[in-house]
């Protein structure tokens, strides 16, 4: 790994067990992300080093996903440096409070799995009333979550160049399903895991 890139044997490894849970925290907004993949076991806890890589590999997606965002909504954005733990999908759900969307995005090729965004109400509108021009809507209407939608599918696309650039391997994602969820408690993601 010593030129910056990921060996096809450490992804594996940083992937292995992502049925765990991988947090990044962006400033005063928790975003709370994963990849699910089938057949993958449970992992007790990270080294270090696998922390690390996983850490820059999450700070550079965060890096072009930030870029995206600013491309869309004219404002400067950009995301602090990423926490990375490890810990059971419940125990998210009983940190996270009030009410959330979840885009779920389905990735096939070079990687396949799912990648889910848990993103809260209030972080939602205020990027979604920059795009459409409302400031003062707080209600999540069709129309919300179309144009969140598309944020998804643009700031995945930016996550999707970094990680097929590593894995020098094509990369597709599926488009997002977006679900506003009353209750953090009804969070999912592929095979019931994180």
């Amino acid at each position: 790994m010593g030129d910056g890139t990921l060996s096809q044997d450490e992804i594996d490894a940083l992937l292995q067990g992502t049925d765990e849970l991988m947090t990044e925290s962006l400033g005063n907004a928790s975003t709370s992300f994963g990849v699910s993949t089938p057949g993958a076991g449970a992992v007790e806890s990270l080294s270090e080093m696998d922390k690390n890589v996983l850490g820059e590999l999450i700070r550079e997606i965060g890096n072009s996903q930030a870029n995206a965002l600013s491309a869309l909504t004219g404002i400067n954005t950009s995301f602090g440096s990423p926490f990375i733990d490890v810990g059971a999908l419940e125990n998210l759900k009983k940190d996270i409070k009030g009410r959330v969307i979840q885009a779920k995005v389905s990735i096939t090729g070079g990687i396949a799995g799912e990648w889910v965004y848990v993103v809260p109400e209030k972080s939602v509108l205020t990027i979604t009333n920059i795009l459409i021009g409302q400031e003062n809507n707080t209600e999540i209407t069709d129309l919300v979550t179309n144009t969140f939608g598309e944020v998804i599918t643009q700031i995945t696309g930016a996550m999707i160049t970094v990680l097929s650039e590593k894995l020098n391997k094509p990369i597709t994602p599926g488009f997002p399903n977006i679900d506003l969820l009353e209750d953090p408690a009804a969070i999912s993601v592929a095979g019931g895991q994180m």
